[in-house]
């Protein structure tokens, strides 16, 4: 179920659910950022399929994904294992982006999606 599915709003809450019963921050983080890696490939398959409203949408949730990563990056210290594994796929985030960047110029939403992961690679 992809962005351009009318339920797809149904699955992004089932994973934010998902993640508030997640009570531990290293754990929780690792959904998170397993989520945004999921977003990524959705929208990858709709560049793929020249479905540029359902990519922006994919990339929406990406950027509202990473926000979460954020937050949770705050509450985890330097050495916990948890965010070193969430910098670390952040940066793998940020090249694939940077790929498909190369082959989509003129996306607006990978554009942002690829501005938002520069920034959170400063964590």
């Amino acid at each position: 179920m992809g962005p351009g599915n009318a339920l797809y709003g149904l699955q992004i809450a089932f994973e934010n659910i998902g993640e508030t019963f997640t009570f531990n921050a290293s754990e929780k983080l690792g959904k998170q950022v397993a989520h945004a890696r999921k977003r990524i490939a959705e929208a990858r398959a709709a560049l793929k399929r020249n479905d540029t409203d359902a990519a922006d949408k994919a990339f929406a949730q990406y950027k509202a994904k990473m926000n979460s990563v954020n937050e949770s990056t705050a509450k985890l210290s330097d050495k916990d294992t948890g965010l070193i594994n969430a910098q670390q796929m952040i940066a793998k985030h940020q090249v694939i982006l940077e790929q498909l960047l190369a082959s989509h110029p003129n996306s607006t939403g990978l554009q942002k999606a690829y501005n938002n992961s520069v920034e959170l690679k400063k964590i």
